[in-house]
């Protein structure tokens, strides 16, 4: 999985590529989350509209979930959409 972090003006934009990979989410995360630009409550667009997340489960989909509500207090009071290409 490879991804890129764009941090514009307004928002943090983030564009997956690729093969998912759960440890992958986690190290863009984090990467953001120590980028010496970010600032808690800065708005997030996640792109996974380039993403093959076929091959994830759904205890993976649950594990992704729970490592963003662990980091939440890090994101601050910020907004967060997340596209992806369907269902």
């Amino acid at each position: 999985m490879k991804y890129e972090i764009i941090l514009r003006n307004e928002y943090v934009e983030i564009r997956t590529h690729e093969d998912s990979d759960l440890e992958v989410f986690r190290t863009y995360l984090r990467e953001t989350l120590s980028h010496p630009r970010w600032q808690p409550g800065f708005p997030i667009l996640i792109d996974h509209t380039d993403l093959d997340a076929s091959h994830l489960s759904v205890e993976s989909m649950r594990a992704l979930a729970e490592m963003i509500r662990g980091m939440r207090a890090d994101f601050g009071p910020c907004h967060m959409a997340i596209v992806v290409p369907g269902d």
